[in-house]
């Protein structure tokens, strides 16, 4: 016997979407998906589809500014650093160092004598 096929005053014939029998209208009611269905086939919607993440914070708790850039001046590597022009302007000229002379007594290569094998060889005639 179906429970659709009786008059009842303002109420229709409908059929449930999960089970497919027929029904009155006002014994039907929507689930979470828009479906229309019986008493015994409606079922909440699961608590889990609820559920939110918690947001995600990728920032930094604090952070430092960028330090501004130091130009050195490398055209003379034996100068101490307050001598080679260190600035963090990079529109001021960078002084060129005056050259250099070797202490006196420094070894510069044309004095040195070379021994080969007992023989001595020198840079001098």
């Amino acid at each position: 016997m179906s429970h659709g096929n009786r008059f009842v005053m303002g109420d229709w014939n409908a059929v449930c979407d999960g089970c497919g029998r027929e029904f009155k209208a006002s014994q039907l009611r929507k689930d979470w998906q828009g479906f229309m269905m019986c008493d015994r086939d409606w079922e909440p919607r699961h608590p889990q589809d609820f559920v939110r993440g918690a947001k995600l914070v990728t920032a930094p708790a604090w952070t430092r500014p960028e330090p501004a850039p130091i130009y050195v001046n490398v055209s003379n590597p034996w100068v101490y650093p307050e001598d080679a022009g260190w600035t963090t302007d990079p529109n001021r000229p960078i002084p060129t160092p005056a050259p250099t002379t070797p202490p006196v007594g420094a070894y510069t290569g044309a004095t040195a004598g070379l021994a080969v094998t007992g023989v001595a060889i020198t840079g001098t005639p």
